[in-house]
């Protein structure tokens, strides 16, 4: 790999869950699971449109306790259930496909081993501040996907 070929930004994150892969994989394909978990505690989700399909689109908003709301679009590039998902990710102001996501999940015996790894192609003065702070946010949703995940769902 020459540099060009390196992402300007790369998050790798893997925990295991004590919940089976499919139960995993459900809370990211469907909009009511994802609205409680896919923002970092005290944000919100208000706005999970979701056309869940290889090409789809989906076009979400995350509201911050002030009432600012934060979009993101992006489509999903690979869906394999209940293995992996890919999608890119773009902000209103930055570059197209911008991010790209990759969600594994593993089966180990009845729990899973969810790797999530995300990567920026380009960082801009807008996008940079999402990139630092992507650990942050996706330990805290990884957290509220884990407890969602572990309790059945429900």
């Amino acid at each position: 790999m020459n540099s060009h070929d390196r992402p300007a930004f790369e998050l790798v994150l893997t925990r295991v869950i004590a919940a089976p892969r499919e139960r995993v994989f459900a809370a990211w394909s469907e909009p009511a699971q994802l609205r409680r978990w896919f923002s970092p505690h005290p944000y919100t989700l208000p706005l999970c449109e979701m056309d869940f399909r290889p090409g789809g689109r989906f076009h979400m908003a995350m509201r911050s306790p002030e009432g600012v709301d934060h979009e993101f679009t992006g489509v999903y590039k690979e869906i394999v259930p209940p293995s992996k998902l890919v999608f890119t990710g773009e902000f209103p102001y930055g570059p197209a496909d911008q991010i790209l996501t990759t969600v594994t999940f593993e089966a180990e015996g009845t729990h899973t081993k969810l790797t999530m790894r995300q990567t920026f192609s380009v960082l801009t003065p807008e996008t940079e501040p999402h990139a630092k702070g992507a650990e942050l946010g996706w330990t805290a949703t990884l957290d509220q996907l884990q407890a969602l995940a572990e309790s059945g769902n429900r």
